[in-house]
C-alpha cells in the first residue's frame, strides 16, 4: 500500500523472526517426471497385446458388446466381431442404427430405459466388451448393470473411460481400427461357434422375440381411455410410432427430447441405418429436441426435422421458435402432454 492506511506506513512493521529450523539432510535430487501422455492423441490401433483379450472372449460363454458414441464409425467391424465371438450387442440412445435393428444379434437398448432383450443380455453376460462408451448412469444403471460379468474388455480412445471398471483389459485406440485388428486375429483362431448357434444366442433370441411381441401388442391398441382427458387418447408408444413411421416415410430426421419421451421413443424406433434418430444421450437436457431443429438451417445438406418433446421439456426452450423463424428452420414440433410425469410442475411447486 502506498501512503498511510489506518496508521500504517507504506510498509507494515516486520514480523518477529521465526525460530531457526533444525538442520535436515538434503534430499537427493530427483529428476523431473516425464510429461503425462494421457492428453496425447490416442493411437489408431491399441498398442496393448490383444492375445489376453482374445483368450478371454473365446473362453467366455455369454458375451455382451456395449456400443457407445465412440463406435459410430465401426458398424461393419462390429457386425463381424459379434459373429466371431458369438456376442450380442446392446446399444445406447445415442447410437440407434449403428448396426441394423433387424440384425439378430442386436438386442437394442439397455440400461434404465432399456428393452427386455437388452437388459436380459446385460443381466446374464459373463464378459463385457465395451466399445466407445462412458458408462453414464442410464447406460449401466449406475453401475448395477452386468452383475455376472467377470471380465471387461474396453475399447476407447479415452484412458479414464477405458478403465472405468475393475477387472478390465483396456485397448486404447480407435474403435473401428482396433476391432478390425481383433477380427483379423480372431479369424486366424477360428470361429467360436463353427456350426449352429450357441445356447447364449438362442436365449437372447427368445428374449428379443418376447420384446418384439410386447411392442406389437402395444401398437395394436394405440389409443386408450384416459381419466384425465375423459376420452380416448394416443398412448406414448402409439403416438411416437405414428410420428416416427411418418418420419421414415418422408425421409425426415427425428429428434427426441429428454425425460419420458426419450425413455419410450428409444424403445420404439427401429433404425436400419445411422442418422435417422437423435437424442441427448442421457444427459437429461430438457429442450434438446426443439433446439436441435436449428441444425436443419445450418446443415450443408438440408433436411426436414421432426422434434418430439414433452410439454415440460418444450417449455424449457420455447424461445427456439424465434431462432427457428430467424434462421429459416424447416421442420415440425410434436408436443406430447400426458398429464402424468409432471417433473417440471413438481419442481415449480416445490421451489416457488
Amino acid at each position: 500500500l502506498e501512503g498511510k492506511v489506518d496508521g500504517w506506513t507504506s510498509a507494515p512493521p516486520a514480523a518477529p523472526a521465526a525460530p531457526a529450523a533444525p538442520e535436515i539432510p538434503a534430499a537427493p535430487e530427483i529428476p523431473e517426471p516425464a510429461p503425462a501422455v494421457a492428453a496425447a492423441v490416442a493411437p489408431e490401433v491399441s498398442a496393448a497385446d490383444p492375445q489376453s483379450s482374445i483368450d478371454a472372449m473365446l473362453g467366455a460363454e455369454r458375451v455382451v458388446v456395449r456400443l457407445g458414441g465412440g463406435a459410430r464409425s465401426a458398424g461393419p467391424e462390429i457386425l463381424e466381431f459379434l459373429d466371431l465371438v458369438d456376442g450380442v450387442a446392446v446399444v445406447s440412445p445415442l447410437l440407434s442404427g449403428v448396426i441394423p435393428y433387424s440384425d439378430p444379434r442386436n438386442m437394442s437398448l439397455g440400461g434404465s430405459k432399456g428393452s427386455l432383450s437388452g437388459n436380459f443380455a446385460m443381466d446374464e453376460a459373463d464378459l463385457l466388451v465395451a466399445v466407445g462408451t462412458r458408462f453414464v448412469c442410464q447406460s449401466d444403471s449406475s453401475r448395477t448393470g452386468y452383475p455376472k460379468v467377470e471380465q471387461v474388455i474396453n475399447i476407447n480412445t479415452d484412458v479414464q473411460a477405458a478403465m472405468h471398471y475393475n477387472h478390465t483389459i483396456a485397448l486404447v485406440g480407435d474403435a473401428a481400427k482396433t476391432l478390425g485388428e481383433l477380427n483379423r486375429q480372431l479369424k486366424a483362431r477360428g470361429k467360436k461357434v463353427p456350426q449352429g448357434s450357441s445356447p447364449w444366442f438362442q436365449q437372447c433370441s427368445e428374449k428379443l422375440q418376447q420384446w418384439k411381441t410386447l411392442k406389437a401388442q402395444r401398437y395394436e391398441n394405440p389409443a386408450v381411455y384416459d381419466e384425465m382427458w375423459k376420452e380416448k387418447v394416443l398412448t406414448y408408444p402409439g403416438s411416437i410410432k405414428t410420428a416416427t413411421d411418418w418420419a421414415r416415410a418422408h425421409d425426415a430426421v427425428a429428434f427426441f427430447d429428454a425425460g419420458d419421451v426419450q425413455g419410450c421413443a428409444m424403445q420404439v424406433v427401429e433404425d436400419e441405418k445411422l442418422g435417422q434418430t437423435f437424442s441427448d444421450s442421457g444427459a437429461s437436457y430438457m429442450g434438446y429436441a426443439v433446439s436441435s431443429l436449428l441444425a436443419s438451417a445450418m446443415a450443408s445438406q438440408p433436411f426436414y426435422g421432426l422434434a418430439i418433446s414433452g410439454d415440460g421439456s418444450f417449455t424449457m426452450n420455447p424461445q427456439i421458435l424465434i431462432d427457428g423463424v430467424h434462421h429459416g428452420v424447416h421442420g415440425c414440433i410434436v408436443v406430447l402432454d400426458n398429464r402424468r410425469m409432471g417433473a417440471i410442475s413438481g419442481l415449480q411447486i416445490a421451489q416457488y
